[in-house]
């Protein structure tokens, strides 16, 4: 539901302005007309440019998000009704954008919607919304709650690990492109005043040094500006690329990165079915929620063909056996197990620990072969450039000598 801003006139008179909650502007408005108030103007509100979910760093966001979870399920766990809990952290909480969120949907709470409903898909995940949704109608809340708890935790956790595995190599990165620039913008020009006939007389290595060293010199505020707009829109547009099937096929046939991104890809969808069936949902409605909701278009087919495949009669394990890329002859083993045991929530467990532990160990490795390829990277890059810009220097030393 979105919230509109309004002005109206009531019978007596008043002229009074305020926010009211609706699924359209029209929905809105007839809110209004029902307790008799004339409308004289009503527009959706809209987010300030830093309550958007996009200008917020993905760390905030789930901190914010981790927050509202233990906060609500604490509350909800104390007997008071989630309405009761949202108002009480609303007031309670010294976080601007926090106080907005939380009463946002307090008001949609207070016109009698569904938590559910209530939360904007602007600003919450829509496995979030959904899981909320089946805690609700389940009568499950409080255990959806701590699953999701326990679910974005883990995320956060293994977000941090991966980012500070990767400060060293990025710095890496950065210097090696800094002195790639400095070397061909300032200190390439400064030896073309040695050379008696210019760069016709180089060799034909020597030239393309120095012709790239020219126009990077002339016009390197324009490369810079390009790049710059470049990574810009990558950032912000990357949900489109990800969701394209041939960056899709690019990427799971890439050697090295194929096998971590099937590792990843593999551990978030048992992540994401593990906390839908310990809220109540049937493995079936998981299955199929996850299908029509995964980015990836590749892994999404996969799981389509397991639904179907479960909507046979086939058991889980059966299923995905059809789908071998994904799904190890271990994984399914144990998927059976847990059937045959009654305890799928319990082996998923297991799993996501098999999973995760493999995939910190294998990114653990990449990244330390990583960071000695950008050192020999930079090495060769710089020191070519610099041996073919010396080496017609000395020629020519030689040759006046």
């Amino acid at each position: 539901m979105e919230i509109y801003k309004y002005k109206i006139l009531k019978d007596s008179g008043e002229i009074i302005q305020g926010e009211i909650p609706g699924y359209s502007k029209g929905d809105a408005i007839s809110r209004l007309l029902l307790k008799n108030y004339t409308v004289i103007k009503i527009n959706r509100k809209l987010l300030n440019y830093l309550d958007k979910p996009v200008y917020q760093s993905y760390t905030r966001r789930i901190e914010r998000l981790l927050l509202i979870i233990n906060q609500l399920e604490v509350m909800v766990s104390s007997g008071l009704s989630v309405m009761e809990s949202i108002k009480s952290m609303e007031e309670h909480t010294d976080d601007r954008i926090m106080k907005k969120v939380l009463k946002n949907i307090y008001s949609n709470l207070y016109y009698g919607n569904s938590l559910k409903s209530s939360l904007d898909p602007n600003i919450f995940p829509p496995f979030f919304i959904h899981v909320i949704g089946i805690g609700e109608s389940s009568g499950n809340l409080e255990e959806a709650l701590n699953s999701l708890s326990q679910y974005y935790t883990k995320d956060l956790e293994f977000y941090h690990r991966i980012k500070n595995m990767l400060y060293y190599p990025a710095i890496l990165f950065m210097l090696s492109f800094v002195t790639l620039f400095v070397t061909t913008n300032f200190i390439i020009p400064n030896f073309i005043v040695f050379l008696d006939n210019g760069i016709e007389s180089l060799p034909w290595y020597s030239r393309i040094i120095f012709t790239v060293s020219s126009f990077i010199e002339e016009f390197w505020y324009l490369i810079l500006t390009m790049l710059l707009v470049s990574i810009t829109v990558i950032l912000k547009k990357s949900s489109w690329f990800t969701n394209k099937k041939i960056f899709s096929l690019l990427m799971f046939h890439t050697p090295i990165i194929s096998k971590l991104l099937i590792k990843r890809t593999l551990l978030k969808f048992m992540k994401n079915l593990q906390v839908i069936i310990s809220s109540g949902s049937t493995l079936s409605y998981g299955i199929n929620f996850l299908s029509k909701n995964h980015h990836n278009p590749l892994f999404q087919q996969s799981l389509t063909n397991i639904h179907a495949e479960i909507s046979k009669g086939s058991r889980f394990s059966e299923a995905l056996k059809t789908e071998e890329v994904y799904f190890s002859s271990l994984i399914v083993n144990m998927i059976n197990a847990g059937e045959r045991s009654g305890d799928l929530g319990f082996v998923l467990g297991k799993i996501i620990e098999y999973l995760q532990e493999d995939l910190d160990q294998k990114t653990k490795k990449i990244i330390a072969l990583l960071e000695p390829a950008l050192i020999i990277f930079m090495a060769v890059i710089v020191g070519g450039i610099l041996i073919s810009v010396m080496i017609p220097i000395f020629s020519s030393y030689e040759f006046m000598v």
